[in-house]
């Protein structure tokens, strides 16, 4: 198996994921560095099961 490579992406995307506080303003941007991680890791992101749980989470931080 060879090891996977690492991209220049990725320290950044995860800080990102990581302190969400410092993207508050920007949710896009945590969606795409969340992505990035993910696809490193061979997995698939389903983008609108995510940006319907976005929308989820918004929704209640607004109601409070």
């Amino acid at each position: 198996m060879t090891p996977r490579a690492h991209f220049p992406l990725e320290p950044d995307a995860l800080a990102v994921v990581t302190s969400p506080e410092l993207v508050a303003d920007t949710p896009s941007l945590r969606t795409f560095a969340w992505a990035t991680l993910m696809t490193q890791r061979g997995h698939v992101v389903n983008q609108t099961r995510l940006s319907a749980m976005q929308d989820r989470q918004f929704a209640a931080g607004t109601a409070a």
